[in-house]
């Protein structure tokens, strides 16, 4: 949703910068948009990408410099994401100087449309990849189906178990069960192994797994020390642990 908003705001500084050319609402308005952006990025690159100024990153362009004039290379692979960064900062201030100078205020609009594409393509694929609706999906009204540490959520276990269990039977399938799995996260089974597990815990593949098995498969070791999965408070769907 954060490009959505951005999108809405570079609208509003272009109308603004068109009604009232001579004010600085405006620009205001577009810097907040630009925080936004900003914002983002960092976020998901750790502060190494920051898209709305140049200073920190010519600091440790700079910085990295030196450090490689003294034989030091570990920061060679930031040097070049960052020369990158400054070069594609240049290259979009003469492309925006010259949509500046033929379509004025206008140009805000080209930005508007971009962020809107960015929004709609990040929101089509939080639906499609987390089996959420468009609107859960834009409005952030939905939960990741892993934990921090990778470990799938017993909620999450629960709605991948329903979601494949389509006649409504309580057992799933092999084919089910591998689809399951790699909702799941266990990629690294193969075929064989995957069939000698379901047939292990479904009684020779007779029915099928159940919940309970699937959730005593993902979540415990040999043990029964549950370390993959943990509940959620708001979760009181314990039927199938009594």
């Amino acid at each position: 949703p954060t490009f959505l908003v951005g999108s809405a705001l570079l609208i509003l500084a272009s109308i603004l910068a068109t009604t009232q050319p001579d004010g600085r609402a405006f620009l205001y308005v577009a810097a907040m948009a630009n925080g936004l952006q900003n914002a983002v990025s960092s976020a998901f690159t750790a502060n190494l990408i920051r898209s709305s100024h140049m200073s920190g990153i010519s600091s440790d362009i700079g910085m990295i410099f030196g450090q490689m004039l003294g034989g030091n290379l570990q920061n060679l692979w930031r040097f070049v994401v960052l020369s990158g960064l400054a070069s594609s900062f240049l290259i979009g201030g003469i492309v925006s100087y010259g949509a500046v100078t033929r379509f004025k205020s206008t140009a805000l609009s080209f930005s508007a449309v971009l962020f809107l594409f960015i929004a709609v393509a990040e929101i089509s694929f939080t639906a499609y990849q987390e089996h959420v609706s468009l609107f859960k999906a834009a409005s952030g009204q939905w939960e990741w189906g892993n934990n921090d540490d990778g470990a799938p959520t017993m909620r999450y276990l629960k709605q991948l178990f329903r979601r494949h269990n389509v006649d409504g039977s309580g057992y799933v399938d092999e084919d089910e069960f591998r689809d399951i799995l790699l909702g799941a996260g266990v990629t690294n089974i193969t075929d064989i192994g995957l069939r000698a597990v379901f047939r292990s815990i479904s009684a020779g593949g007779k029915n099928g797994v159940s919940m309970q098995a699937l959730i005593g498969l993902v979540a415990c070791d040999g043990e029964e020390d549950c370390m993959m999965i943990y509940d959620d408070d708001d979760d009181d769907d314990d039927s199938f642990f009594e």
